[in-house]
């Protein structure tokens, strides 16, 4: 991409980016004097099918097994290199249909560094909600707040927007603590005492 919009695609005298694509095929807004358009629907719909596709089909269910332990779902008659080229196409997928709602519903031009770092936004997102699709929706809608009103916060009472990044990162903490946590709810001091000889001994039983 970075050589098309800089060589082939480049508009002339402009940055790295293309010319400004048909008004027709932009996304149409969904609320009049807002920058809301329907990738909010295209993402919405995007959720639901992942959803579908995990928790209610048997692909889905191979998939998640896949993820979770290759050596039992090879074991289980799963063809484990044929579900992880597949669960990579989904995700290519996925990021591309991302791609298209930002070129055709905000920028309406390719540009180099379009991203703009929504990929590891989304593994924080996807983190947040404990793999969840549809909780995705609720926290990224919160976790875009947070980052949205980090730069109001910052033109327009003088507040670093660094103080969202810090509170971003402690919920981040806060769910990885919660899973370190759970495995060890009875005696939480265990985490720091553990010896070969203690988790040789859970592993036997």
């Amino acid at each position: 991409m970075q050589y098309l919009v800089s060589g082939p695609l480049r508009a002339p005298g402009s940055l790295p980016e293309t010319r400004l694509l048909p008004r027709a095929t932009w996304l149409p807004f969904l609320l009049p004097g807002t920058r809301a358009h329907a990738g909010i629907l295209i993402a919405l719909a995007a959720a639901g099918l992942v959803w579908m596709l995990l928790q209610k089909m048997p692909l889905g269910y191979e998939l998640i097994v896949t993820g979770f332990n290759p050596l039992a779902a090879r074991y289980a008659g799963i063809d484990v290199a044929r579900r992880l080229v597949l669960a990579a196409f989904f995700a290519g997928g996925l990021g591309a249909l991302a791609g298209m709602v930002e070129v055709l519903g905000s920028q309406h031009r390719l540009m180099d560094g379009i991203s703009g770092g929504v990929g590891f936004v989304g593994i924080i997102v996807a983190l947040l909600s404990r793999l969840n699709p549809l909780a995705v929706i609720p926290t990224a809608l919160l976790y875009g707040g947070m980052s949205v009103g980090a730069d109001a916060m910052q033109r327009r009472v003088s507040i670093p927007s660094s103080i969202t990044f810090i509170l971003q990162s402690l919920a981040v903490l806060l769910v990885l603590a919660c899973d370190a946590l759970r495995y060890y709810k009875v005696n939480p001091s265990a985490i720091w005492r553990r010896t070969p000889q203690t988790v040789a001994g859970q592993a036997s039983k």
